[in-house]
């Protein structure tokens, strides 16, 4: 039997230490994501499906269990000596993709579903999946290093992260500060899940660029599987609280209303809008109450 080098030896400690690594942050994730599906399963069942369908509704079905699904299958590739790179990669960026597009529907809809706006964000998802797709597809094969191309696979999602973000500040501040003094539950709801949403994609591209660029090739994979849960777990958290909030209060300055419809106090009974067909549940709402002011 041929002798091993201390070099050899060394490597193959280190190649087991990595692996080990990779696979308890994956242990983690996954435990992470069955955690929230059972703590938050009476809430599923109350606001998703015992009421009508909506597209929040479908997206939150979507991210949460393709996800679970999706982290499952890749755990199974990687506690076992099988390896499918490829798998990893299109189950990761589908629920990048999924997250975003929440985050580019909760913007769309700050802005009063603007036409306008629209032409320029669809384009900018496009981007975002030929980016994710190009890249992730390039990266699949094994490889002694990383390519310093598979670096620019968090960059995509960086960029849309921080626009959105951006444009949900305003335009919530906007909105706050028209009508300072009067309760908004709806849009104060939009800006504080958008900035968890971001701080959790903006620490995550941090690790995944730092990783992919500095870091050894057998630590590549060690973001994934915990990205991709923490992910959809706040992703699936957004749309499950817009969907709460749906049943508790109409708020009479949804964030489809105009600033210029803000400025002035509405009349009562006049005020009380319905609520739009994107935040429809099912639910008896309180605007049966209230009459079109919140105190």
């Amino acid at each position: 039997m041929a002798s091993v080098s201390p070099a050899e030896e060394l490597e193959l400690l280190q190649l087991i230490a990595d692996a080990q690594t990779t696979n308890y942050l994956a242990a983690a994730g996954i435990t992470v994501l069955v955690f929230e599906h059972i703590s938050t399963f009476p809430e599923e069942v109350k606001f998703v499906w015992k009421s009508r369908l909506s597209l929040w509704s479908v997206l939150y079905v979507w991210i949460r269990y393709f996800t679970l699904i999706a982290v499952a299958v890749d755990a199974s590739f990687m506690f076992t000596e099988m390896k499918s790179s490829s798998s990893e990669m299109f189950n990761c960026t589908v629920v990048t993709i999924s997250v975003d597009f929440v985050l580019v529907l909760r913007v769309w809809i700050l802005y009063g579903r603007s036409r306008r706006l629209l032409y320029i964000l669809v384009p900018l998802m496009a981007v975002e999946i030929i980016t994710l797709i190009i890249t992730g597809t390039l990266s699949m094969i094994p490889l002694k290093a990383l390519p310093r191309y598979f670096t620019f696979y968090a960059v995509p999602s960086l960029a849309m992260a921080v626009l959105m973000f951006s444009m949900t500040l305003y335009k919530c501040s906007e909105h706050l500060y028209a009508v300072r003094g009067q309760r908004m539950p709806l849009i104060t709801l939009f800006l504080k899940d958008g900035v968890i949403l971001f701080l959790l994609i903006l620490v995550f591209s941090i690790v995944e660029l730092t990783i992919w660029n500095n870091a050894r090739p057998t630590l590549a994979q060690v973001p994934t599987i915990p990205g991709t849960s923490l992910s959809a777990v706040v992703g699936a958290r957004v749309l499950l609280n817009i969907k709460n909030l749906a049943t508790e209060v109409d708020d009479t300055t949804i964030p489809t209303i105009e600033l210029s419809d803000i400025s002035h106090r509405q009349r009562p009974f006049a005020a009380k809008a319905r609520i739009p067909w994107y935040l429809q549940t099912g639910e008896l709402s309180n605007s049966e109450v209230l009459s079109g002011e919140i105190h």
